[in-house]
């Protein structure tokens, strides 16, 4: 400055500023680059968690499928029974049973609170993104609103409609219907009861009526739960092959 050499301090006040802004710079682009990365890990995370949920879920739906089924069949064996004017046997108190069993989704949803908690932003694939908030917030809502309403029905109407036709004497395993033998949970439940008051059952017009209701509800049910373990199946694979890609 003293020898006026001004150009010389221009140039180097000019470096040492260029050198400060590329400092700042690289320095934000590692820190953005850590935080990719630290948000990278917690979706893969989130994502492994939803797709072991889905596994669970897609085990719920199978079995309730297979309890629904049965009591479509259930319902139908009866009434074929009382339009036949058939006689009673001990082995009817099975489908009888199955006409107030009300098999329930319950979602595993530990990975998509994770999710909640975190932001749906942090799913960097949009077609997951989107496929995990209509499964949960559109599939599975619309579920479990429709089987509370069957869940109230099946204890407030149907459960009094067919108090009086429960009999206390367990039945034997053995009697087991043959058209109930693809459900492979049946040996396991051990509180099955034979029917009272047969003649009276078959002339319950009023009962029937219920019955026939159920046997659609439960068809619609099978239905719905098809649908959405499509999606949950769709999902799933698309989470797999996202989550492959990481290893």
């Amino acid at each position: 400055m003293s020898e006026n050499n001004y150009g010389v301090y221009i140039l180097y006040a000019s470096g040492e500023i260029i050198l400060v802004v590329v400092g700042i710079l690289l320095a934000l682009q590692i820190d953005n680059w850590n935080n990719n990365r630290i948000d990278r890990v917690s979706e893969l995370s989130i994502l492994e968690e939803i797709h072991a949920n889905l596994t669970l879920d897609l085990e719920d739906f199978e079995i309730n499928l297979m309890h629904f089924q049965t009591r479509v069949i259930s319902n139908r064996t009866l009434l074929d029974v009382i339009n036949s004017d058939g006689a009673y046997h001990d082995s009817l108190g099975y489908f009888y049973f199955y006409l107030r069993l009300f098999p329930h989704f319950t979602p595993n949803l530990s990975g998509y609170l994770m999710l909640q908690s975190r932001g749906l932003d942090i799913i960097s694939n949009d077609s997951i993104r989107k496929a995990i908030s209509s499964l949960y917030e559109t599939n599975y809502n619309h579920i479990r609103a429709f089987e509370r309403d069957r869940y109230e029905y099946t204890s407030t109407i149907l459960e009094p409609a067919m108090a009086s036709y429960k009999g206390t004497r367990s039945l034997s395993k053995d009697l087991v219907p043959e058209s109930l033998l693809f459900n492979t949970r049946i040996p396991y439940i051990a509180f099955f009861r034979n029917m009272e008051h047969f003649d009276k059952f078959k002339m319950d017009t009023e009962l029937h009526g219920i019955m026939k209701d159920v046997e659609d509800m439960s068809a619609y049910l099978i239905r719905l739960h098809s649908a959405v373990k499509t999606r949950v199946l769709e999902l799933s694979s698309m989470l797999g092959e996202e989550l492959k890609e990481t290893h």
